[in-house]
């Protein structure tokens, strides 16, 4: 286990990437960093998906892929909420 947080592995881990990654390569990454039992796996994937989704450098792309919000233009990641 690193002294990383789970989300900055997954941004370490997008960041290296070209294109969009999906979560369960995301997921995948941060358990091979993390060393995660999968007792500690099924504990933390529900947060570390709700911090994914809160954490303003991420933009989900739709079919549950994942980007940097800073790659991508305003009018491609809005959510028009009216």
């Amino acid at each position: 286990m690193t002294n990383e947080s789970n989300i900055e592995v997954a941004y370490r881990f997008i960041s290296a990437h070209s294109e969009p990654v999906s979560f369960s390569e995301i997921w995948e990454e941060v358990l091979r960093v993390q060393g995660f039992s999968e007792a500690e796996a099924a504990e933390q994937i529900g947060r570390f998906y709700t911090n994914l989704s809160l954490d303003g450098r991420f933009v989900t792309l739709g079919e549950n892929t994942w980007d940097l919000r800073s790659r991508h233009t305003f009018d491609k990641v809005h959510i028009d909420m009216n």
